[in-house]
């Protein structure tokens, strides 16, 4: 059980170096090229692959205990933590004219699209068995949608934690918001629907499309022409 712990404990980890966090003009943690990114994260992910069977022993004993139980229902409501909280954002934004908050609700449901559509694209296109199908950490069935690479869950709790985390770099904002991010990835293990691997690149996959969401949609401020929501709906804004 010790290298479970020890694996947990950096998966836990993964994420906060990976993300730009900014206050004002200041980066708090430089950005790491995309690049870097996507080939750091992919051997990362395959080096934790190697280890899934022996996490999902370890873990199968627990399953039928009442934490775990309830740490599936977290993280089936958690999951859509990020569109909630960004509709909370959103209708305080268009209240009291504060554009931070309409941006953080904006990014809040553009990050939950983007980032569950790819992670849907990649679980059809690999195909991964589920650990409830097989014991066989490496079986692939290509072209079929309820597969288990990456965790869907996983990957639209961490782009919500990054999307309030960047938005607000404060450690009581980050602290809870990755917290709960990997409490959601947890829950999909303790459910026996996902490898260890799988909530990995989940995170990796949600932090990362978030960040870029983000980074575009800083750039795209600077423009003549933006949409931008109000309480009358949806318009088209020119700056000067």
């Amino acid at each position: 059980m010790n290298i479970s712990r020890l694996l947990l404990a950096v998966f836990l980890s993964l994420s906060l170096p990976l993300v730009s966090f900014a206050e004002g003009e200041k980066e708090l943690f430089p950005p790491i090229p995309t690049k870097k990114l996507v080939i750091g994260a992919t051997v990362i992910v395959l080096v934790v692959s190697r280890f899934d069977r022996g996490i999902r022993a370890d873990i199968f004993n627990w399953q039928n205990a009442d934490e775990s139980k309830d740490m599936r229902r977290l993280g089936d409501k958690a999951q859509i933590a990020g569109p909630v909280l960004g509709t909370a954002f959103l209708l305080q934004g268009l209240a009291f004219d504060n554009r931070k908050s309409v941006d953080t609700g904006v990014l809040s449901y553009e990050a939950f699209v983007v980032s569950g559509l790819t992670c849907f694209a990649i679980k059809a296109l690999l195909g991964r068995e589920r650990p409830v199908e097989t014991s066989d950490s490496d079986r692939f069935r290509p072209f079929r949608s309820d597969s288990s690479f990456p965790s869907g869950h996983t990957t639209v709790a961490f782009a919500a934690a990054t999307v309030f985390s960047e938005q607000y770099p404060h450690w009581y904002v980050i602290a809870p918001s990755y917290g709960v991010a990997s409490a959601v990835g947890f829950s999909r293990m303790y459910a026996n629907k996902h490898w260890m691997s799988d909530v990995v690149a989940g995170a990796f996959l949600g932090t990362t499309a978030a960040h870029l969401l983000r980074r575009h949609r800083k750039r795209s401020a600077t423009s003549a022409w933006r949409l931008e929501p109000n309480l009358d709906g949806v318009q088209l804004v020119r700056r000067f």
